[in-house]
């Protein structure tokens, strides 16, 4: 076998077994706008699957917004509560990441100075924390970092309206399929070059 043929036999197996034994994550931060993934221009849609296939989030009791009030530049986020019952109190945001995170930060604000409340969970719901933080028009940023383990799922709120999540930024890993079929693609270059040879 030539050098060349040898050496991508090598990198094929080494991204096939990265591909299966490990993920490369990518902190990826998640901003709700039309350029991350086009869901059109209604300031109210509801996002309970659209970001999971790409993006390895859901969502319940949210919908994604467009608001100029928005301080984090970009007008687009996700807001608590149903569609129907748009502002109204006690409404429970979850997001739940597919890939469970050590660590993750969320710009939130809120149109009226409210308490924010954000519970954290693990892959099995269990309780895992708890943060709590004075909201405003200007926005805060929340940090999670946790020794009680990864989590999957966050519930967030205030008390009399709702809160905005403008950016979730968190570690995206890509799919073991992708890798995959990149590993085959240098493979069949690989037999090719040794047959043109």
């Amino acid at each position: 076998m030539t050098k060349l043929f040898k050496l991508m036999l090598v990198a094929v197996a080494l991204m096939l077994m990265f591909a299966t034994g490990s993920s490369y994550a990518t902190w990826f931060n998640m901003d709700f706008t039309n350029a991350t993934l086009d869901l059109g221009n209604s300031s109210q849609i509801d996002i309970t699957d659209q970001y999971k296939p790409d993006f390895h989030l859901e969502f319940g009791n949210a919908y994604r917004y467009i608001d100029s009030r928005d301080p984090f530049s970009d007008d687009f986020g996700m807001s608590n509560g149903d569609i129907s019952q748009n502002g109204q109190p006690a409404q429970v945001g979850r997001m739940h990441f597919l890939d469970p995170q050590t660590y993750f930060e969320l710009d939130v604000w809120t149109i009226d100075p409210r308490n924010i409340t954000v519970d954290v969970y693990d892959a099995s719901l269990n309780y895992l924390g708890s943060s709590a933080t004075f909201g405003s028009t200007t926005g805060t940023t929340l940090y999670y970092n946790t020794s009680y383990g990864p989590a999957s799922y966050i519930d967030w709120h205030d008390d009399g309206g709702f809160v905005s999540i403008a950016n979730v930024r968190y570690d995206l890993v890509p799919e073991p399929g992708t890798l995959m079929l990149l590993g085959l693609g240098l493979a069949g270059v690989g037999i090719l070059v040794r047959r043109q040879k």
